[in-house]
């Protein structure tokens, strides 16, 4: 009895949890296809910028942009980079050409590692880099013969590199020209594309009025068509009427329950249009409020077309165009030869303990200048300034 009871006890509790469990889903349920929005059209406008899917496209674009415009603006800072090959062992045998010209095989067993820290800069009025830099390296032969360093040390305590392209095209120069336009444009398109909400939010709410008042109407007209229907059949009934007007107000009653569903149909359009587009669940209820006033806008054609060009991104668009046309024929004037100067001065060493390699360096000075020049190219270089000037 006593394990029956315990069955019993145990069977009406978990009864009650679930039941209890059904209960909340069921009210959370209704609760939730019950709810109910009373909005104005600044409350619809106002969702509409805040949680509508375009307004999330249009910020998701405005911080690319943002983000694409601190690159640009990074492309002019220093840059600290380090780099190195820590470590670069190799075990192998290996030819070694003698003295008599015959080839002995020896072993080879070593590691060298490097490492550089230096501090680069962007000319932007020239198209050069500048950089200033400090390294070291380390070579083990770990097969050195008897009386021979195991270990060798040579370093750049300091060192100046200057490259510098001499009638090239200049992508700095031309960046620092457009891409302030292209974010300025960004910036722009964005208020465009939120004006846009806006305008959009503002047809399909007033559409729903517009519905929703046909529906009013349509209920209403159904009403008073019944109504006379009922009055013409009691005269039918009487014999105060004949059964052909009967008949066209009962056709009349007809037409009225199908304007009513088809006011209806309008409405339940219009209204999931505006939740699909401002981001509300479609099994609320909307109750839209009709404006107090609509404002009569005056607009002077002189003053539109002024703030069109000073605030359209289309405008600033027109201008990136130009430029851009300009940098590509820069670009192939650039690349119909090539000339580039490389330069570099510091301090180096060499030593058998890496603290040696500051004592007493040696100057270091490397200069050289490399030139491309096509002789014969069969007008590839016409051509493409003919393109570019397109």
């Amino acid at each position: 009895m006593r394990v029956f009871d315990l069955f019993l006890r145990s069977f009406l509790l978990l009864n009650f949890l679930f039941l209890s469990f059904y209960s909340s889903l069921y009210a959370q349920a209704v609760s939730q296809e019950e709810e109910r929005f009373v909005l104005s059209l600044e409350d619809v406008l106002r969702r509409a910028r805040a949680q509508s899917p375009a307004a999330k496209r249009a910020e998701t674009r405005r911080e690319n942009n943002y983000w694409n415009y601190r690159l640009f603006r990074s492309n002019y800072n220093p840059q600290l980079r380090l780099g190195g090959t820590v470590p670069a062992f190799s075990q192998a045998f290996s030819n070694v050409v003698q003295p008599d010209g015959s080839i002995l095989f020896r072993e080879v067993r070593q590691n060298l590692a490097d490492l550089e820290i230096g501090m680069e800069q962007e000319i932007a009025a020239t198209g050069g880099r500048i950089s200033v830099n400090s390294s070291t390296s380390r070579f083990d032969n770990f097969l050195a013969p008897e009386g021979f360093p195991q270990t060798q040390w040579q370093g750049v305590p300091v060192n100046v590199r200057l490259n510098q392209p001499i009638f090239a095209f200049n992508p700095l120069k031309w960046d620092k020209m457009i891409e302030p336009l292209r974010y300025e444009a960004a910036n722009k398109a964005f208020v465009e594309e939120m004006e846009e909400i806006n305008f959009i939010v503002t047809s399909i709410y007033f559409d729903f009025l517009v519905a929703q008042a046909n529906v009013e109407i349509a209920s209403l007209n159904l009403l008073n068509t019944q109504d006379i229907y009922k009055i013409e059949q009691r005269r039918y009934e009487m014999g105060a009427t004949y059964e052909d007007k009967l008949l066209q107000i009962e056709l009349q009653v007809l037409q009225a329950k199908q304007d009513l569903a088809q006011a209806q149909l309008d409405l339940d359009r219009s209204s999931l249009s505006l939740k699909a587009f401002v981001g509300l669940n479609e099994r609320s209820q909307l109750i839209l409020l009709t404006p107090a006033e609509i404002p009569q806008a005056q607009i002077d054609f002189s003053k539109a077309l002024d703030l069109a060009f000073q605030n359209r991104a289309d405008a600033v668009k027109f201008d990136i165009q130009n430029l851009e046309a300009e940098a590509a024929v820069a670009r192939a004037r650039g690349e119909r030869f090539a000339l580039n100067l490389n330069a570099s001065y510091g301090l180096n060493n060499a030593a058998l303990q890496w603290t040696d390699i500051y004592t007493n360096p040696n100057t270091q000075t490397l200069v050289n200048m490399s030139f491309f020049i096509p002789v014969l190219d069969w007008g590839r270089n016409k051509a493409r300034m003919g393109s570019a000037c397109q």
